[in-house]
């Protein structure tokens, strides 16, 4: 949202203090730099000599103007909820400063192209694996009944369909939902396999109510 501009304008607005004079000696030689390193995101130096022209430290949560020469704080601005948020999701999405947060999203971007990758695998192998039948099924003795939700049942009951056909036998070969007896089937083969947490295949899950339910032909 930030890089189209949806949330309120963020930048820094400094209202000038007048500068100080004899400061103390730790003040000028320590005063607003000393900061933890880790909340530091980025110092400005001074373009030119000119007293004016000041230190611009950027912090975690908030902004600083520094005068170059006695060290005090001209400004202090406070980063609004937006822009604080904006900062850690960046963090968090980058993996900057931190090399175990990094490593754990380098996995990550493994992890998605593995699931990328197999699952257009088993996209082909779903189209690889098309049914094709010779005969009406009217017309066949034998019917192959599967139940396949990646398709890797799917390929042996077409082997065994391809073994029937060589052999001079007629054999029709589809889905268990699709099952519908007829007069000439005389051999009724059922190849299935669960996926997941034993879940019947999308292909296979209305099977045990069609095979119950009475034939129009008695």
């Amino acid at each position: 949202m930030e890089k189209f501009s949806w949330l309120p304008d963020a930048s820094p607005k400094h209202h000038f203090n007048p500068p100080q004079e004899n400061l103390s000696k730790a003040e000028q030689e320590m005063g607003a730099f000393d900061k933890p390193l880790s909340q530091v995101k980025q110092l400005e130096f001074p373009f030119s000599d000119d007293p004016e022209d000041y230190f611009t430290l950027q912090l975690t949560h908030k902004e600083l103007l520094i005068h170059p020469l006695s060290g005090e704080i001209i400004s202090e601005y406070d980063y609004p909820l937006t822009k604080i948020i904006s900062y850690y999701s960046f963090i968090l999405h980058t993996g900057q400063g931190n090399i175990f947060w990094a490593i754990i999203l380098i996995f990550t971007c493994f992890g998605l192209l593995f699931f990328m990758y197999s699952g257009f695998a088993i996209t082909l192998k779903r189209k690889n694996t098309a049914i094709k039948n010779l005969y009406k099924k009217e017309d066949c003795p034998y019917l192959i009944l599967v139940g396949s939700e990646s398709g890797s049942t799917l390929a042996f009951a077409d082997l065994l369909h391809q073994s029937l056909l060589k052999q001079g036998k007629k054999s029709f070969l589809t889905t268990m939902n699709a099952y519908t007896p007829y007069p000439k089937m005389k051999h009724l083969v059922v190849m299935t396999s669960t996926y997941g947490q034993g879940d019947a295949p999308s292909n296979a899950n209305k099977f045990e109510n069609i095979f119950r339910k009475p034939s129009a032909d008695g």
